[in-house]
């Protein structure tokens, strides 16, 4: 159920499985800039299934989130400020909390909020001249599981960045692509049906085990590479 964000507002188009056909459902937030972000809450519960939106309305982020149950539209709270970028978003799998990325002063800025609160806490802030709305998720590989992995373009290049689960710290990966131009998009491949592998991806060839596709556009062009993990 792809959002768009057309005159402003966040259009909801949803896909029948039967017939396979779009169709427009509603409206949602105003004022929007940027392009939004979106998952679908998988946590036990009252909100299971529930649509968590994120939009940037005028320069902070505004939380919507649709009820499975009524099929309504709610307001959530809004938090940061300065934001020069979409969002990123996942849930986390390890504990359910709600993971937000933005750009705020020429770099990328972490919100967090717990699954039973309404409160938005403030992350980190890391990267330098960051150009990009950035792109994230979350490692399911089991050397590195529960790792945030993040990408935006800074300056001309790609610059990947890690952050333990372990030790909860933000590390600098390695940096690629040239002539960078457009937004960074990212996932994680996930196929167990050999040995972990982790590599440059091919796009012809047959890739046994988990690797990190990782695509930029630098003049037309499309540029895949593997995390270092």
């Amino acid at each position: 159920a792809p959002p768009v964000v057309i005159d402003g507002s966040v259009y909801h188009y949803w896909r029948s499985w039967q017939d396979g056909r779009w169709r427009f459902a509603t409206t949602v937030g105003a004022n929007c800039m940027f392009a939004p972000a979106a998952f679908q809450n998988m946590l036990d519960g009252d909100a299971k299934f529930n649509y968590e939106l994120f939009v940037v309305e005028g320069d902070h982020v505004q939380h919507y989130w649709r009820d499975w149950l009524d099929g309504k539209w709610h307001k959530g709270a809004r938090f940061g400020s300065g934001v020069q970028s979409g969002p990123a978003a996942f849930m986390n799998q390890a504990n359910g909390n709600f993971e937000v990325f933005v750009v705020e002063n020429g770099k990328v800025k972490h919100y967090w909020r717990k699954p039973s609160e309404s409160q938005w806490r403030k992350g980190s802030t890391f990267g330098t001249n960051v150009r990009s709305a950035p792109a994230v998720f979350q490692n399911c590989a089991p050397a590195a599981r529960y790792n945030y992995e993040l990408f935006v373009i800074e300056g001309s290049q790609a610059q990947h960045y890690w952050r333990g689960w372990q030790d909860g710290a933000w590390h600098t990966g390695a940096r690629f692509g040239e002539n960078a131009m457009l937004g960074v998009a990212a996932v994680q491949t996930v196929d167990f049906r050999d040995s972990q592998l982790w590599d440059w991806v091919d796009l012809t060839g047959d890739r046994r085990g988990p690797s990190m596709a990782v695509g930029v556009a630098p003049r037309g062009r499309l540029l895949l590479r593997s995390g270092d993990i």
